[in-house]
């Protein structure tokens, strides 16, 4: 069949095209990258799958400095066996440009079967370590995550967790960790915290991570545990991690005052695209003490609305289950609930000469909340919040929240504030 463009001209064969595609890489070579793009565009209608066309088509669009969108069109040919190692090479440095150093070293070790005596080829992969070794932080970090939370029948309740970790060698990392948690009520006094742990982290591969620590309450009880964590990225867009902690730090203060404790077990499962959107869900397992079983589920999906320069509209859709096999516990324990919300979210971001990044972020959610036994209540909340990266070596944000829970049937006000920071020494 005769193939015809919007200005007229038959397209018989791949073959007939090959002038205005000559022409096309011609005009893209000299600079015109947007005449060179428009004329692959209009052979690309006739003939989309054509592989010179595509790889051209990625190319050019790198050429012009817009690497999220050559990767993006690149996509489609990229498990070809076709590439040479010209191509290997522009689409890797701009996986590593666009901070996608898993997918560029999976592509680059894939590329490097192919090409094992080129050079170009194991420059870039030791590039992409050394930029993904530097995100990940080397030397001396420490942490702090403070949360200030009201939401539990009013009653006050703070969490404190500071970590210092140390880098021991290229893939081992050791740290240590404080926790304390209180309560402003003295009859919840017994389930405060002094919680100190120690544990190793080893970067297996750039693509597997394992964790593990010991924690041992060192106020009172003098109880602890383990928590073991494995954490694999098969590329920047999927991630997968399971955890095991056999002394749960994610157990209400009513529970430990009652000397209850639990065992965790989590899988959770990310996927990101380009932040344009994302998915993420999560299911958990708790084994309390008081021989009460708690599962639950939570997804959350995001779409990037709008983005500018300064700003970012998002929306996100987020869904919870849960269920319990015990009645009568002496913490908010429903046999079954489940809660659906959309949150709003607006990013906006400041240039400054004093901060190498400053953004704050609104968000308000409305929802409703459904437990067993009760009725179906209405919630919503809102939440403010600062980001600042003062430099490569500090990062602080803290956040404020306000908002309308339930708690068996009846409404309740939600006070939140949060706050972190991670210094590199």
């Amino acid at each position: 069949m005769l193939s015809q463009s919007r200005a007229g001209a038959f397209y018989p064969t791949i073959e007939s095209t090959y002038p205005e595609h000559t022409l096309a890489v011609k005009k893209a070579r000299s600079g015109d990258h947007l005449g060179g793009l428009l004329i692959l565009q209009r052979l690309l209608q006739h003939f989309p799958k054509d592989y010179p066309l595509q790889r051209d088509y990625a190319i050019v669009t790198a050429w012009s400095d817009d690497c999220k969108l050559a990767l993006k069109r690149f996509k489609k040919i990229q498990n070809s066996s076709k590439h040479k190692p010209y191509i290997i090479t522009l689409m890797g440095e701009c996986m590593v440009k666009q901070g996608r150093y898993k997918d560029a070293l999976s592509f680059l070790d894939k590329s490097q079967k192919r090409y094992p005596n080129y050079s170009g080829l194991r420059h870039l992969r030791q590039k992409a370590l050394i930029e993904e070794a530097s995100r990940t932080s080397s030397g001396t970090e420490i942490k702090n995550y403070t949360q200030y939370n009201e939401s539990d029948q009013g009653f006050p309740e703070w969490l404190v967790l500071t970590e210092a970790s140390f880098q021991v060698s290229k893939r081992n990392r050791f740290f240590s960790q404080y926790i304390i948690s209180r309560s402003s009520d003295d009859a919840f006094k017994a389930g405060e915290q002094d919680r100190l742990a120690i544990g190793w982290r080893y970067q297996y591969s750039p693509h597997l991570f394992l964790e593990q620590s010991v924690s041992k309450d060192v106020k009172e009880n003098g109880l602890g545990g383990s928590l073991s964590r494995i954490r694999y990225n098969p590329s920047d867009t999927w991630n997968f991690e399971f955890m095991h902690d056999t002394y749960s730090l994610d157990i209400p203060i009513r529970a430990k005052a009652s000397n209850v404790e639990a065992k965790q077990t989590t899988f959770s499962m990310t996927y990101d695209v380009d932040e344009s959107w994302y998915g993420y869900v999560t299911v958990n397992r708790y084994r309390f003490s008081d021989t009460n079983i708690r599962e639950s589920l939570y997804g959350e999906y995001g779409i990037l609305l709008l983005k500018k320069t300064d700003l970012e509209h998002r929306l996100s859709v987020e869904v919870y289950s849960s269920r319990n096999s015990l009645t009568g516990a002496p913490y908010f324990n429903p046999i079954k609930d489940k809660s659906l919300s959309l949150t709003y979210k607006l990013d906006l971001h400041f240039r400054s000469s004093r901060f190498d990044k400053h953004s704050d972020q609104f968000s308000i959610s409305l929802g409703q909340y459904d437990q067993k036994g009760f009725a179906t209540r209405g919630r919503w909340g809102l939440y403010y919040g600062q980001d600042y990266k003062i430099s490569n070596r500090f990062h602080f944000s803290y956040g404020l929240g306000y908002g309308r829970n339930v708690y068996d049937g009846q409404l309740e006000s939600e006070k939140k504030f949060e706050m972190k920071f991670v210094l590199r020494l």
